[in-house]
């Protein structure tokens, strides 16, 4: 995300690719869909965003993370609505 956001679009795309290869956890490949969404990958980051929801029903993914990768797609409605889940989760 770090990477995303100074604009570094090569560098956001390296590190996405480990990332999605690397990972086993529904909150990296979800921070992962945000950074890919702030550099315009908008389609690789639905699918993320999707793959880490599917996984979410059986391991714990933060509701903020999820509502800041809506938030980089521009989907304000879900983003709202993983916030308010994160609240009543008492995520943290």
């Amino acid at each position: 995300m770090a990477y995303a956001q100074m604009g570094k679009r090569p560098e956001t795309l390296h590190a996405a690719e480990n990332a999605i290869r690397l990972a086993n956890s529904p909150s990296v490949i979800t921070t992962t869909a945000a950074a890919l969404a702030h550099v315009g990958q908008n389609r690789e980051a639905k699918q993320l965003l999707s793959k880490a929801l599917e996984q979410a029903k059986e391991r714990y993914v933060c509701r903020f993370l999820v509502a800041d990768a809506y938030v980089e797609l521009g989907d304000t409605e879900n983003a709202l609505e993983s916030l308010e889940q994160g609240f009543l989760q008492r995520s943290t």
